[in-house]
């Protein structure tokens, strides 16, 4: 066989974006295709001597096999997308199936699509093998023609399954979206399986520094419904001028038709006719609860001035309710408190305080904005705010020496409570103090870090400040300051 266009296509599927970064599947099906004429001879012991070289000795077959079933996937995803209209078309059986109706299984398969020369059909494929494998399947007699009418026989009951999946393909009725993947400027959905669903290409790209590495972040999939379809969320903020626009969660349904766009924020006073572009920090969706079907929390603060949007919205993408808070939340989660029912968890910074802030909404009472001690970060007319907790941590001298105010990182939801840091300072670097609380808010334990110590040692070694992180000194980050939600003026300690 010609082996010319194949290795054509093996260069273009190397070079594709499905196997950026997959050293170990390149490297696997360039074996395989090296050794198309005499893989029936192939055995496991050599493929693994090739792929692990190094470590062969403590490789089994038992290794090789989810090495070969991901080259699988990843192949299938290539020719459901990149690949969709290339000529030559290299795939891997199911050897099982092969040995099951007692064939010589394939390692690999290289098929091209040739016209039909006698007609304007459409493209068909067709097998492109071996002599060694035509000599094996050659009939020479009435009796190897009835062998082969029993093998295919045989392989058709094995291949039924196979032929309903290549219906479904086509027809779209593939599985329901399980990931969503990021490529450039186009996003694509793909299937438990690794397979494409389908894809949405942006012509303004897509904020890499918004995005940060961490896409996943942005998106989510599940049933809003609660119909038993799948919807797919995605916070999309454009690459070009991204400061000039607002981020965007856009939802689209198992198929990929899009169902609705909602844009946080408003034009507020407060923002001094600067326009109203808000970031999407976060969003999470609430569950389902008695008499109240799914809602979704997205936490917008304004670029580059102060308020923050705590936004619920409903299925549709229609804004049910709004708090409004006076500084950059830039971190939110949910979390189930006290009585057992979820609540929003946000952190960042008090502006009207100059600290760190840590804020938990009951999502049944979103209403108003932030009570601000300085009428200059009041937000007007939105009226009160009744949030079920907001404090402020106190500032470590090392902050007061090295920053213009501290501030409240990610927060973590546990089962046994919340978990919080603080960042004191970008010296060694983002230094941090953590704050626990227990499910009823009660502060169980504080303690700095490690870079906090040697930060504060390096800074306060020597020269007329200098001093040793005390104990007095850590007894002060226990003063957290309680707005609302306690009896008194701080969170109350437990043992």
């Amino acid at each position: 066989m010609d082996q010319g266009p194949v290795i054509e296509q093996l260069e273009r599927i190397l070079r594709s974006r499905v196997f950026h970064g997959k050293a170990q599947l390149k490297q696997l099906l360039t074996f395989l295709v090296q050794n198309v004429d005499r893989q029936f001879s192939l055995k496991p012991d050599r493929i693994i001597q090739e792929l692990w070289a190094d470590e062969a000795k403590l490789k089994t077959s038992a290794d090789l096999a989810p090495a070969v079933t991901r080259l699988r996937k990843a192949l299938e995803s290539y020719y459901a997308v990149e690949g969709r209209d290339d000529p030559t078309i290299i795939s891997l059986p199911d050897r099982s199936l092969r040995t099951l109706a007692g064939a010589k299984p394939h390692w690999i398969l290289c098929s091209t699509r040739i016209a039909d020369q006698e007609s304007e059909a459409p493209l068909r494929t067709t097998n492109v093998v071996s002599e060694a494998e035509l000599r094996l399947t050659s009939p020479r007699s009435k009796m190897n023609q009835r062998r082969g009418l029993w093998l295919w026989l045989s392989l058709g009951t094995f291949m039924i399954p196979v032929l309903i999946f290549t219906l479904r393909l086509s027809s779209g009725l593939l599985d329901d979206p399980k990931a969503v993947r990021l490529d450039g400027n186009t996003v694509t959905v793909v299937d438990a399986r690794g397979r494409a669903i389908w894809s949405k290409s942006f012509a303004d790209g897509f904020w890499s520094d918004y995005y940060k590495g961490d896409f996943a972040s942005r998106t989510w999939i599940g049933d809003l419904d609660g119909d038993g379809n799948l919807s797919v969320l995605l916070v999309y903020h454009p690459a070009v001028q991204p400061y000039e626009h607002s981020s965007t969660l856009i939802c689209y349904s198992t198929r990929g038709e899009e169902k609705w766009r909602w844009t946080p924020g408003r034009a507020l006073p407060e923002l001094h006719g600067s326009p109203p572009t808000f970031f999407i920090r976060g969003f999470r969706v609430l569950n389902v609860t008695a008499g109240k079907p799914a809602r979704i929390v997205v936490v917008s603060p304004h670029e580059p001035l102060d308020p923050s949007q705590v936004a619920l919205i409903d299925t549709h993408g229609k804004t049910i309710s709004e708090y409004w808070h006076s500084g950059h939340l830039d971190y939110a989660t949910l979390a189930n408190l006290d009585n057992g029912r979820q609540f929003i968890v946000a952190t960042g910074v008090s502006n009207g305080y100059e600290q760190a802030t840590l804020i938990v909404l009951d999502p049944d009472q979103i209403s108003g904005a932030s009570a601000e001690k300085d009428s200059g970060e009041q937000i007007h007319g939105m009226g009160l705010a009744r949030e079920r907790f907001r404090v402020l941590f106190p500032r470590s001298d090392l902050n007061v020496a090295t920053q213009s105010y501290n501030a409240g990182l990610v927060p973590i939801a546990g089962a046994d409570g919340l978990r919080i840091s603080v960042r004191e300072c970008d010296l060694n670097p983002d230094c941090r103090i953590w704050y626990e609380f227990n499910k009823k808010l009660e502060l169980r334990s504080v303690y700095p870090d490690d870079r906090f110590r040697d930060a504060h040692r390096e800074f306060f070694g020597s020269g007329g400040h200098s001093h040793a992180l005390a104990f007095a000194e850590e007894a002060k980050f226990t003063k957290v300051r309680c707005l609302e939600g306690c009896l008194g003026e701080s969170v109350p300690s437990v043992p």
